[in-house]
């Protein structure tokens, strides 16, 4: 069983026992909506075979004529998909129906210290027993026996790609990279684009690249307290820019009565999803631009939130290399398991 519900933003396209969501370049040709879950559904069973050749953000979710499923996200899950195999293969886009579907325990104890020292849940797990999620760059096989899962594409393997190269080359590559992902990335902006722009690198880059490819349409954002140096620099990096600058005022007052708004648990179910903290900060702003009509409604949002973490810069050398595995769960305690204090983690 595939039921797919959430419609927000990009919504899901089925062509026969096919669904899809987003977007993807397949030798340099951009498939979306239909034509993308063409693709998908006639490539059968070489549908994993093709993963690693796809560039985009999507999800999609293939039955087989056997009754078996294929699923995959693309390489930083930016749309999530849950399955369970109990008592029967089902999956969907929201935790919430899967549980309601099925005999799905509470969250034991385990799964809820996991949760309040990271802030997210472990692997492939939720706060709900026996709903897993599809992990960035994987691809499941799901059938009546279970579960079997392989990745697609490896951080580690590409960092391996590179190792020799003098800082000359890396630089070189590096460069074409970010322009080709920004090149493939207008393409599918069918309006404005919006940058939540901080005073860090990361959004600096995203704006800076947005106009050097002439998307002299973006608008800027940034939020909290006018006097700080976060709204200055990205206001400063705005208007040399020669971009759209709009500014939403926080307080504690303002974040007291947004937090209990009923729009603010609807986003934070949606978001969280039974398997990270949603990102909350950026919430009110867009609300706020929203009922202004600052945003367009074709408008895209192009973040830089973390770029670095997502390239894998805050990894040690010890999680690539052969160090004890000891020593890599160690730095892995120290550096993420600190969101609630306690001394009973084994």
């Amino acid at each position: 069983m595939i039921r797919m519900i959430h419609q927000r933003g990009r919504p899901w396209f089925r062509s026969g026992n096919t669904w899809v969501k987003g977007f993807a370049f397949y030798d340099d040709t951009l498939y979306s909506g239909k034509a993308f879950a063409d693709l998908a559904m006639h490539a059968g069973p070489e549908l994993v075979d093709m993963l690693p050749r796809l560039r985009g953000e999507f999800a999609l979710a293939h039955q087989e004529s056997n009754g078996s499923y294929v699923l995959a996200v693309d390489r930083i899950r930016s749309i999530p998909l849950f399955y369970s195999t109990h008592p029967e293969p089902a999956v969907s886009d929201d935790v919430d129906l899967l549980a309601s579907d099925s005999a799905i325990p509470e969250p034991n104890d385990h799964l809820k210290l996991a949760f309040l020292l990271q802030g997210t849940t472990l692997g492939n797990g939720t706060l709900r027993p026996g709903i897993k999620q599809v992990r960035a760059g994987e691809a499941v096989r799901l059938t009546a026996d279970g579960a079997n899962s392989t990745y697609y594409f490896s951080l580690a393997q590409r960092r391996d790609d590179l190792a020799g190269l003098s800082e000359d080359e890396l630089t070189r590559r590096g460069t074409a990279v970010i322009e080709s992902s920004f090149e493939r990335m207008l393409q599918t902006a069918p309006g404005p684009c919006v940058v939540p722009l901080s005073g860090g690198l990361d959004s600096r880059l995203v704006a800076a690249m947005l106009c050097r490819h002439g998307k002299k349409d973006t608008v800027c954002f940034s939020y909290g307290d006018s006097s700080s140096f976060e709204a200055g620099s990205s206001k400063a990096v705005a208007e040399n820019l020669g971009l759209q600058w709009e500014f939403v005022d926080y307080s504690h007052a303002k974040w007291n009565a947004w937090a209990s708004s009923p729009e603010f648990r609807t986003y934070s179910d949606f978001a969280s999803q039974h398997c990270a903290i949603e990102h909350e900060q950026d919430w009110p702003a867009v609300r706020q631009l929203n009922r202004l009509g600052v945003i367009d409604e074709q408008a895209m949002f192009v973040p830089g939130h973390s770029g670095d973490f997502l390239a894998g810069s805050h990894l040690p050398e010890a999680a690539f290399g052969n160090s004890h595995q000891g020593a890599v769960t160690d730095w892995i305690m120290q550096k993420y398991m600190t969101q609630w204090p306690t001394s009973h983690v084994d």
